[in-house]
């Protein structure tokens, strides 16, 4: 609604990063630039629904809240020493969703003082939630189903960080139920016969468009085209292409369409045709369309 888009770039080998805030107002064909800065590191990032602060989060270690109700002025509002993959917030913009990369799970902050404004802001922690399959946990998508509050929860990957290992244990996509925000619980989880870990196991042998083989048919990122009763998610899963689930019963959530597009070999020399869907998928309802994009 305030016509801004914002953009942060960073990894952990080249700190400081830096975010960017545009006017795509008037034009989204010519975002004209309203600012630039450097913040702590930068990895993924979201505004809060009112669009007056952009969370940067960071995968080595900062979380950044920045002011923007003037996009010429930005300001940090508060930082935060958190891993946090990538997240999300509620519709109010109190409570942060925050996935750790490096600990396998997910956080659920108090983040009101921050969104109030108030001076040294504190950050609460509500609760924090894993499961069994846990690899790397990525981002969520808060969704309402049926009344119920849900998170659409996303990991990438056959591995872990923290402890490291890589025993195919695929992490995949889950749903998890918030209505308890201080006793959050996983409901059901979304998942393909190759992301069981014995399946996974034996499948080594398969091309791959990169050698890296726990790459290979993890999942990676997933999107619904609305908040409220959704209907249906996609995900990305890698090797194994687009991924549509029905989760009208969150309880009992079933796969119902895919897409693996022709394979092609990357282009790095001994790379083996293969697929890489990396993408958060992209819905247009009114043409009853999803879109996604494959690295190779």
């Amino acid at each position: 609604r305030r016509g801004l888009l914002g953009a942060e770039v960073g990894n952990g080998a080249t700190l400081p990063s830096s975010f960017a805030i545009y006017d795509v107002g008037e034009d989204c064909r010519q975002p004209v630039l309203q600012s630039q800065m450097p913040v702590p590191t930068g990895h993924e990032s979201g505004f809060s629904p009112d669009g007056n602060t952009f969370w940067a989060a960071g995968g080595t270690g900062t979380v950044t809240a920045i002011d923007v109700s003037d996009p010429k002025l930005p300001y940090v509002a508060w930082t935060g020493d958190m891993y946090s993959h990538g997240l999300n917030l509620s519709d109010d913009g109190n409570t942060l969703y925050q996935t750790d990369p490096i600990n396998g799970n997910l956080g659920i902050l108090d983040v009101s003082q921050v969104q109030a404004r108030m001076p040294n802001p504190a950050v609460r922690e509500i609760s924090r939630v894993t499961w069994s399959t846990v690899s790397v946990p990525q981002n969520s998508v808060p969704l309402q189903i049926a009344g119920h509050p849900y998170l659409l929860e996303f990991d990438e990957f056959a591995f872990r960080f923290n402890p490291a290992t890589s025993d195919d244990r695929v992490g995949a996509a889950r749903l998890i139920d918030i209505a308890d925000p201080a006793h959050p619980t996983t409901t059901s989880d979304l998942r393909l016969e190759v992301n069981m870990r014995d399946v996974h196991q034996q499948t080594y042998g398969d091309p791959y468009p990169l050698p890296v083989k726990p790459l290979g048919y993890g999942g990676h990122y997933c999107a619904a085209p609305r908040q409220v009763d959704p209907e249906i998610v996609a995900c990305g899963f890698l090797n194994s292409g687009l991924r549509v689930f029905d989760v009208r019963d969150p309880a009992h959530p079933r796969e119902v369409a895919y897409y693996i597009s022709p394979p092609n070999a990357g282009q790095v020399a001994g790379e083996n045709a293969g697929d890489l869907a990396f993408s958060q998928p992209a819905f247009d309802p009114g043409r009853r369309e999803v879109w996604y994009t494959d690295a190779t």
